[in-house]
């Protein structure tokens, strides 16, 4: 799994010893780029994005908002009108966040280069 999904910047972590190898199994599952990002973000930050994927059951590769929000729907079920808000709600805040950690790991780039 690690090989076919992680990015290379997981990998290395993962041959310098910053990571076990569950939490790169984990943190594979994640986009490309939230992968880079949290690599640049160093060993606390890997292993912060290793146990989110784990608390919410994330798909690989997911996504969906109801998948990054770690919320499992039926592909029937119908959600009350403030039940729906919330979760565009939560999928907006999971865009920004994912976003802000992005800016956080240039910045933090470009203080080490």
């Amino acid at each position: 799994k690690i090989q076919k999904s992680a990015a290379p910047e997981v990998v290395a972590a993962l041959r310098a010893g910053e990571i076990s190898l569950s939490a790169a199994a984990a943190v594979s599952a994640l986009p490309v780029e939230e992968q880079q990002a949290a690599a640049a973000g160093g060993k606390g930050e890997l292993k912060q994005a290793a146990r989110r994927v784990r608390e919410t059951g994330r798909k690989p590769r997911d996504g969906g908002a109801a998948g990054e929000a770690g919320v499992m729907l039926s592909a029937g079920a119908s959600l009350s009108p403030e039940v729906q808000a919330l979760h565009d709600r939560i999928a907006q805040l999971t865009a920004e966040n994912e976003y802000l950690r992005g800016q956080v790991a240039e910045l933090q780039a470009k203080l080490a280069g």
